[in-house]
């Protein structure tokens, strides 16, 4: 009681922590990894996936929902989720406008395949499998970014969010354009984040990743 009425007193001057399962991008990939099926043909193109390349592996459900979804392969995944997811969270608790332009989902994945195991990611394909064209920005700013460089509205946001702390490498081809839609491409080392953070988020994403034996 004495908690309550310390709260109610001081008001909006007590700002509780969100846990991570709760925070906008975390919470729709943690109910993805629930409701997501991969079907063996889609296994099979995961298995063929080259490391380091986007492979768009066709449409997956999601409570019956269809979503064009695609694999990035990582070496880390659980690690390389964490980072995007951060950034992700933040981008969409401050700025919840920003929904679309990130993906509904994105999940670590290991894919076993008796002779070769594959690590990445499955995420939102914003190429609709290949029919529509993602243009992926290729910035040249200064040695330090100045704010009246940054050419558009979600690049502008992520920079205000971090009060300019981004790493200008990962910045330059953070984001991109589809259907004239603003959309993030590349992510996960654009924020300097602490690394007890990415350890709590790493654990989250060690629980939803998708594990897959073939062969």
């Amino acid at each position: 009681m004495l908690v309550v009425a310390l709260y109610a007193l001081i008001g909006d001057s007590i700002t509780m922590p969100v846990p991570i399962e709760n925070r906008p991008f975390t919470a729709q990939c943690i109910e993805a990894s629930l409701l997501l099926h991969v079907n063996s043909e889609q296994a099979q193109k995961i298995g063929l996936t080259p490391i380091g390349v986007f492979r768009s592996i066709g449409m997956v459900s999601i409570d019956g929902f269809g979503v064009f979804a695609g694999l990035k392969t990582v070496g880390n995944p659980s690690r390389r989720w964490a980072q995007e997811a951060i950034l992700a969270d933040k981008v969409l608790t401050r700025f919840p406008e920003t929904i679309q332009a990130f993906p509904l989902f994105t999940l670590p994945l290991t894919l076993d395949g008796g002779d070769r195991c594959t690590n990445g990611l499955l995420t939102e394909d914003f190429t609709l499998n290949g029919a529509a064209k993602l243009t992926e920005y290729q910035r040249r700013y200064s040695f330090f970014i100045r704010q009246e460089e940054i050419l558009s509205p979600l690049e502008l946001k992520v920079f205000m969010l971090a009060a300019g702390a981004v790493y200008k490498e990962a910045f330059q081809h953070m984001a991109g354009e589809v259907n004239g839609q603003e959309v993030m491409v590349d992510y996960d080392d654009v924020l300097n984040a602490d690394n007890d953070e990415i350890t709590a988020y790493s654990k989250i994403a060690e629980e939803i990743t998708l594990r897959i034996t073939t062969g």
